[in-house]
Parts: structure tokens; sequence; C-alpha cells
């Protein structure tokens, strides 16, 4: 019976040993799977993280892309725009100076063209370029500077052009040198007024 006592002592040890060691092992185990899951839980948290850097960037190049095209877009309007809107002011610009040139053809020289003239150019026996029309008011101008009058080509538009006998200094007031300089000098100006400064 001693015996018996002895063995059930032990067998409840044991048992307790068994118990002890399988709620450790479970414990192993649970510890393990919480472990095993914060590592997957991690490691996902880390492919979505990437996945959406990688989404994000994609993202960024495209909005990035889709604003350049829209500010070239944009540019090329603008810049076809400012083309248009020269060529109009450039239309206008011109049809003003046809206008003028029409007009400039019906103008008589002025004596005082004829003496603005004489006094940009020196000496004597000066060559005289007018329009057959205005062959008369060199005449009775005080013309004893000019020694020869010339008939001026109609594409001058009137005026006067002076030179001396061996052509080496000329002085060109006719219309259309006048008109010209006009449209090279005065254009910031004359853009100005007729188009408010833009």
């Amino acid at each position: 019976m001693e015996h018996s006592g002895t063995f059930n002592q032990e067998k409840a040890t044991i048992d307790k040993m068994i118990t002890f060691i399988y709620f450790e092992a479970k414990e192993k185990i649970n510890e393990l799977k919480i472990k095993a899951l914060e590592d997957y839980n991690t490691e996902k948290s880390k492919l979505i993280k990437e996945a959406t850097d990688q989404e994000e960037i994609k993202l960024k190049k495209q909005t990035d892309e889709i604003r350049i095209n829209r500010l070239k877009k944009l540019s090329d309007v603008k810049m076809k725009y400012k083309l248009k809107l020269s060529e109009k002011k450039l239309e206008k610009i011109n049809e003003i100076f046809k206008k003028s040139e029409q007009r400039l053809k019906n103008v008589r020289l002025s004596h005082n063209l004829i003496k603005e003239s004489l006094n940009n150019i020196e000496g004597n026996n000066l060559i005289a370029y007018v329009l057959p029309n205005d062959k008369e008011r060199i005449k009775n101008y005080d013309n004893s500077r000019i020694s020869q009058v010339y008939d001026l080509d109609v594409s001058f538009l009137g005026g006067i052009i002076l030179t001396n006998e061996d052509e080496s200094v000329i002085v060109d007031n006719s219309f259309f040198k006048r008109l010209e300089t006009i449209r090279i000098k005065g254009m910031p100006m004359i853009s100005k007024k007729l188009f408010n400064g833009e």
C-alpha cells in the first residue's frame, strides 16, 4: 500500500509537471503566435507603406506632368494670342502709314522744308531733287545755292533731297524718308498712343 501511495504521489507530481509543461508550452506557443502576428503586421505594414510610397511617387509624377503640360498649353495660348495681337497692331499701323503715304502724295513742298534742308548742308552748286509739280517752288525760293533741279521719283512721295556736287553729302528730306524715320524712331510712342500702352 505504501507503494501505491508513492506511486500516486509520483503520478501527481508527474501530472503536475505535465500540466506545467503543457501550460508552459501553450504560453510559449501563444507568445510565438503573438510574435508571428506582430512580425506579420510589421511586414504587412512595411509592404503597404512601400506600395503607398510608390503610388504617391507615381501620382506626384503624373500630377507634375499634368501641371507642366497645362502650363505649356497655357503658354502656347498666350503666345498665340500675343502673336495675333501683334499682327493686328502691325496691320493697323501699316494701314495708318499707307493712308499717310496717300495723303503725302498731295502735299506740296513747303518753303520751311526747303529752308530746313538748306540749313543742313554746306556749300553752293547744290543739286535738288523734287517732284515735277514742286520745281516752281524751288525757283520761287532764294535758290542761289541750288544749281540744278531734277525730278524726284514718285516713290519718295514728295519733299526734297539735296546733295553736293560729288554727292558725298546727302540731305534726304523726302516725305518717304521722313515717314520711315517716324516709323522707326516713333514706333514706341505711336504704339503707346494707338493701343493705350499695350
